[in-house]
């Protein structure tokens, strides 16, 4: 599916058809071919191409809105990573170009040799091989900054394939407080500047 950048504007995401569309075929592709609530409502019942009053996929009544507005934060949280992600791929943050980023998940072991189940949204190598960035993305507004880096340098020091590197904590983020000079905070006007 496609998404277009240019939903994120300002402190938030505005919901455009574009991505109203593409919120309404993800969900009717894992419900059988209606939307999420499964009665049709919000896609009519002839599965996307036709069917509903309107005769489209997308009808704008006060379900299909009330629908859209109960769960876009959801998707959105799931978007706002994807796009973090592609804006570090192959740009340059505070001075140093990185690679592809990708997610990360698994399990890892700490000093005592005790495992843990963790997960990065955004993990990067610079292009010298000398640097790792992990990243957190959160679309909550209010963030303790100083809180996600810690948890990110918690995470990091018990990743394998970052022994030796200088680790970047970024924390993707909607608004924060709490930053420090240690961590990176990219708020969506700084990740529309890396889109550029």
């Amino acid at each position: 599916d496609h998404i277009d950048r240019n939903v994120i504007v300002g402190h938030g995401v505005v919901a455009t058809v574009e991505l109203q569309d593409v919120i309404l075929r993800q969900d009717a592709r894992r419900n059988g071919g209606v939307g999420r609530s499964g009665s049709g409502r919000c896609g009519g019942s002839g599965g996307g191409s036709g069917g509903g009053r309107n005769g489209g996929f997308l009808r704008h009544d006060k379900h299909c809105r009330s629908d859209i507005q109960q769960h876009l934060g959801e998707h959105t949280s799931k978007w706002w990573e994807i796009i973090c992600r592609d804006a570090v791929t192959g740009n340059v943050i505070d001075g140093t170009l990185y690679g592809v980023a990708k997610r990360w998940w698994g399990t890892v072991l700490d000093k005592e040799k005790k495992p843990h189940q963790i997960e990065l949204d955004v993990v990067a190598e610079s292009l010298d091989k000398k640097k790792i960035l992990i990243g957190e993305c959160k679309w909550t507004s209010g963030e303790n900054a100083a809180v996600l880096e810690n948890e990110l340098r918690w995470k990091a020091s018990m990743l394998p394939f970052a022994k030796g590197k200088e680790v970047v904590p970024v924390i993707f983020a909607k608004n924060a407080t709490n930053q420090t000079d240690t961590a990176i905070v990219i708020t969506p006007e700084g990740i529309m500047d890396l889109m550029k």
